[in-house]
């Protein structure tokens, strides 16, 4: 009986811990990972699993300890304490999680995502560290500070561009350093470099999908908090344009999404086969216009990262049959 107990207490202590880092949300980053991953194999016919391995891990903790600082300085800042994103959504407000475990579990994510991002640059360049610091710091700033990035007009921009372009390029990178399509050289005061323009921009097209679907997961948020937001001082972008910019800014990225799938092929940075993406349309369409017509958070929130997991899991699809048809 008293083993029975144990076993409970731990299993909700795991629960809590799933929680309070919203692991279902991690896919926001793992499929850009595995976007980037499978790039690198198709195009390039490059891969170590080491280099793969610390950086999905790295990139795991470091968005945990995101989501987790999330929940703890609404917490914190809230002046607002009732309503959906406080009392439901927020686990450190449902007494779900206690204040001072989360801020260490916080540290303790942070400490070992940036020490296998260390070493992930190690094993590379020091490009990856470069960039990887930079994101760390945006990381950080997006939710802590006087004024997080996340309760800015920037929100939805800086997400996208990093859990979007950022971890598919560099989920590309890790894999392709010795081929030399980014080198550099330091001399006394001075640093060059080289950059090959046209993969990186290629690189870049193939990462604009998810960059677009992923602003809009943060954007459908912030239009469904509006009043909670203006209430507790969060200038969001749905705010400072309205609710319906905001829900027309949420269809004209779908669309963009759509739009980089063509301009990829069309420029040869995507393979024909991913015309296979565009099958996706009519479902997003129906599902985004359902989340315009009624943005409530219980109700149609989910719908953008459904529209996100649906296209990516195509997306990533196409990559695996290119790879199968190469080796045919």
């Amino acid at each position: 009986m008293e083993k029975l107990q144990l076993e409970k207490i731990k299993l909700e202590r795991l629960k809590a811990f799933l929680d309070l880092v919203e692991i279902r949300t991690k896919v926001a980053s793992i499929l850009p990972f595995f976007v980037g991953t499978l790039y690198a194999i198709t195009r390039y016919h490059r891969f170590n699993l080491t280099n793969a391995l610390l950086m999905f891990f790295s990139l795991l903790m470091i968005d945990m300890a995101t989501t987790s600082a999330n929940h703890y300085m609404d917490y914190k800042k809230a002046i607002l304490k009732e309503g959906f994103h406080y009392e439901k959504h927020n686990p450190i407000a449902r007494a779900i999680y206690n204040v001072k475990h989360a801020k260490w579990i916080i540290i303790a994510l942070v400490a070992f995502g940036a020490f296998l991002g260390v070493v992930l640059a190690v094993q590379t360049d020091w490009i990856v560290l470069w960039i990887g610091m930079f994101s760390f710091l945006v990381g950080l700033l997006y939710s802590f500070g006087p004024v997080p990035i996340s309760r800015t007009p920037m929100g939805e921009a800086v997400s996208g561009f990093f859990m979007g372009v950022v971890i598919v390029g560099l989920s590309v990178y890790i894999h392709i350093v010795p081929l030399g399509i980014v080198t550099y050289n330091l001399t006394g005061n001075e640093a060059i470099f080289f950059l090959n323009w046209r993969e990186i921009i290629n690189i870049i097209v193939v990462g604009l999908p998810m960059m677009f679907l992923i602003s809009n997961i943060m954007l459908a948020n912030n239009t469904c908090d509006m009043a909670e937001d203006e209430v507790n001082k969060r200038m969001t972008l749905p705010i400072l344009i309205g609710e319906e910019q905001a829900t027309k800014l949420y269809l004209w990225a779908v669309y963009g999404a759509y739009a980089a799938i063509v301009l990829g092929i069309m420029i040869e940075a995507l393979p024909p086969i991913q015309v296979a993406s565009l099958a996706t349309f009519p479902i997003l369409r129906v599902k985004s216009w359902q989340f315009v017509e009624h943005p409530v958070k219980s109700d149609t929130f989910v719908l953008a990262v459904k529209n996100f997991v649906i296209f990516s899991s195509v997306y990533i699809l196409g990559f695996l049959l290119y790879a199968v048809q190469q080796i045919l």
